[in-house]
């Protein structure tokens, strides 16, 4: 197998689990150049890149910041450019603040 099929195996794998929630701490948030918002939400020993695509951010609440405890809501989705697992967020709620 080569790398491109590799990743594309693992893509089709992630593909038809839906819809996942998870909760974590948000760290390295910002914008992009193309006006989409990206974060890296950690847990205990764990870190997964998340985005929220410019279509979505006009109905969610204020973007997170840095340190925000937050629920977030999207379907998982392997970056094939970089086989990279990454959340594609639908939803996120803040449940604590800054620590």
């Amino acid at each position: 197998m080569d790398l491109n099929g590799l990743v594309g195996w693992a893509a089709s794998m992630v593909d038809g689990w839906g819809r996942v929630e998870v909760a974590g701490t948000v760290v390295e948030s910002g914008w992009s150049g193309k006006e989409n918002f990206y974060f890296r939400l950690i847990g205990d020993g764990a870190s997964i890149q998340c985005v929220v695509f410019r279509s979505r951010t006009p109905s969610m609440p204020p973007i997170v910041r840095n340190g925000d405890s937050v629920v977030v809501n999207g379907r998982l989705e392997v970056f094939k450019p970089r086989a990279r697992l990454q959340l594609i967020v639908s939803d996120v709620a803040v449940v604590g603040g800054e620590k």
